[in-house]
C-alpha cells in the first residue's frame, strides 16, 4: 500500500497548488461549485491551470500509464475468476451494478432509502438515511437528476470458496448527472450547480442471500487504493493470488 500512499500524497500536492492559486479570487468567482472548477472558467484560471498541467505532465502521464496497467491486470483477474465463479462473470455484474445504481439514486431522490433496501446492506441504508434526515433538519435537500452511467471499471474483487458470503467486488462508476444542494424553503442553490457534469465514485458490493448488494460508496480518489491491493482468490489449500 506504500505506492498508493505516495500516489495520494502527490495528487494531494497538485490539488493544494491548484487551491492555493485560487484562494484569493474576486468575490464574484468564489462559488459553491468549487474554487478550481470556477477558476477554470476565467482567463487567469485557464492560464494557471494550463501551466500546472504542463508542469506536472510527466507525473500525470506516469499515473495514467500505471492506472491503465493495473486496470488491465484487474480485468484479466476478473475474467479468470468469472470463468470459475458465475456471480463474478462481468456481464451479469455490470447488469447488477446498473440495477443497484438506479434503485439507490431513485431512493435518494425520494429521500426514502428504505425503498432500495433489497439493493443495499441494512447498515448502509441507515447510514444514507441519516445523511438525508440531517439535511432535512437543516432545511436542505440534495437534488440529483439526469443520472446516467457512462463507464464502469472493476477495481477489486475477493473470493473464498469456503466462505462465499465474504465475497466482495469494488467498481468505479463514472456517471453523468446534475447534483446540487438547495434550501427547501427558497429553492436557492447553496452548494454545487445545476450544470450537467461527470461524477466519479467507487462502489463496494458484498453478497447477501445470493445477490450483490451495495455496502459503501467512496470518492473516486480511492481507485488506486483498490487497484494496488492484489485481487485475490482464496483457494481450498490456502491463498491463491489471481493477477
Amino acid at each position: 500500500m506504500q505506492s498508493s500512499r505516495r500516489s495520494r500524497l502527490l495528487f494531494a500536492g497538485l490539488l493544494v497548488l491548484a487551491v492555493v492559486a485560487f484562494l484569493a479570487p474576486e468575490p464574484a468567482l468564489a462559488a459553491p461549485g468549487g474554487l478550481v472548477k470556477q477558476a477554470a472558467r476565467t482567463t487567469v484560471g485557464k492560464i494557471v491551470l494550463a501551466a500546472l498541467v504542463l508542469l506536472f505532465l510527466p507525473l500525470i502521464l506516469w499515473f495514467a500509464a500505471k492506472r491503465a496497467i493495473l486496470v488491465r491486470r484487474t480485468r484479466k483477474a476478473l475474467r479468470r475468476l468469472g470463468a470459475q465463479v458465475p456471480h463474478f462473470a462481468w456481464l451479469p455484474l455490470k447488469e447488477r451494478v446498473g440495477e443497484v445504481f438506479g434503485w439507490v439514486h431513485s431512493a435518494w431522490d425520494m429521500e426514502k432509502m428504505d425503498v432500495a433496501r433489497d439493493f443495499m446492506t441494512a447498515w448502509y441504508v441507515r447510514n444514507q438515511q441519516l445523511q438525508l434526515d440531517r439535511w432535512e433538519r437543516d432545511g436542505l435537500r440534495n437534488v440529483t437528476s439526469d443520472v446516467k452511467i457512462k463507464r464502469l471499471t472493476p477495481l477489486y474483487m475477493s473470493h473464498d470458496p469456503r466462505s462465499p458470503e465474504d465475497d466482495r467486488f469494488v467498481v468505479e462508476i463514472v456517471a453523468e448527472m446534475r447534483d446540487y444542494l438547495v434550501e427547501r424553503a427558497s429553492g436557492k442553490v447553496v452548494q454545487g450547480d445545476k450544470a450537467l457534469g461527470e461524477q466519479t465514485t467507487v462502489w463496494s458490493f458484498v453478497r447477501e442471500n445470493g445477490r450483490w448488494v451495495l455496502s459503501n460508496i467512496e470518492p473516486g480518489e480511492m481507485d488506486l487504493e483498490y487497484l494496488t491491493e492484489s485481487s485475490r482468490v482464496l483457494a481450498e489449500q490456502g491463498k491463491t493470488t489471481v493477477a
